[in-house]
């Protein structure tokens, strides 16, 4: 009989998302729903709001659910035209459709995940479609056509403040970064050693316990500032500062051939040296931020 661990929000060094990616399978084979980059930032493109809309967006609850996941905060946001939620730390642009907000990355493992407004409970439910999940846990355990019911909340305190000063040279990445939809689970500390910059990912495995990854060598970007990953990793990863959002992120661009890229962003919150690594507070709870996934 296949049975599930307890799912408790995997937790992978950063820079292996840009190994492995955060869609579960390879992008090259887009599909009719995906939005690309143009769709994302093309400037002054606004959706109209609709009731259901307006339903669908802000910070939810979704309890926990054994064997799969524990209680966790969902948020469902529209920016310059385009719906988005989170997933692993990252940004997923999502589509609407007439009844829901659907997952808006194909192809993917997730696809089919989507969020929408139960009349009858007047409430918004999640359905959590998970191929990966599928292959490791019985049938008895999850159901993907499951809908889960969400309790609108509000945004949690723990989120840090993601509001930069822009750099005026790549100096000015060094330091500590905290990814924002990941708090308690992983620090990002950017350094410089002699010419060369690296990127060391410390992960808190257990309360009180850092542990840190391999660290990666980053390379300057060409023509503006920031870094990308020294060597071919997949998906282009790259470390910015995004001038219209005033923030630092992690980017993923993921791209077929010939075809639309699609861009995924994963917010970074600058933090003082002085609460790095800090020693987590057991009496505190560890919030978990985003649609479960187990790949």
């Amino acid at each position: 009989m296949k049975r599930a661990v307890p799912y408790l929000c995997f937790v992978v060094p950063v820079f292996s998302y840009f190994i492995f990616g955060v869609t579960g399978c390879s992008p090259s084979e887009r599909q009719d729903g995906q939005v690309s980059i143009a769709e994302q930032e093309k400037p002054g493109k606004r959706l109209r709001q609709t009731p259901d809309g307006d339903k669908l967006t802000g910070w939810f609850k979704l309890p926990g659910r054994r064997f799969l996941w524990g209680d966790r905060y969902l948020s469902f946001f529209l920016r310059d035209g385009v719906y988005y939620s989170v997933c692993r730390g990252f940004e997923i642009p999502f589509k609407r459709t007439p009844e829901a907000l659907e997952w808006g990355l194909a192809p993917s493992s997730m696809k089919g995940t989507r969020i929408a407004f139960a009349d009858k409970q007047n409430s918004c439910y999640l359905i959590v479609v998970d191929q990966q999940l599928m292959t490791y846990i019985d049938s008895d355990d999850y159901n993907p056509d499951e809908k889960h019911l969400l309790t609108r909340t509000s945004k949690p305190l723990e989120l840090l403040e993601t509001l930069a000063s822009p750099p005026r040279t790549n100096d000015d990445f060094l330091g500590w970064f905290q990814p924002v939809y990941q708090p308690h689970l992983i620090q990002i500390e950017v350094k410089r050693e002699g010419e060369n910059y690296l990127a060391l990912v410390h992960v808190q495995r257990e309360p009180g316990l850092w542990t840190p990854e391999k660290p990666c060598e980053l390379r300057p970007r060409e023509n503006e500032l920031g870094f990308t990953g020294k060597h071919a990793y997949k998906n282009n990863p790259s470390l910015s500062y995004n001038e219209s959002l005033q923030r630092f992120e992690l980017t993923l661009t993921l791209r077929g051939d010939s075809r639309e890229p699609v861009l995924i962003r994963m917010p970074l919150a600058p933090i003082p040296s002085s609460d790095a690594l800090r020693i987590f507070d057991a009496s505190q709870s560890i919030i978990a931020i985003g649609i479960p996934s187990w790949h």
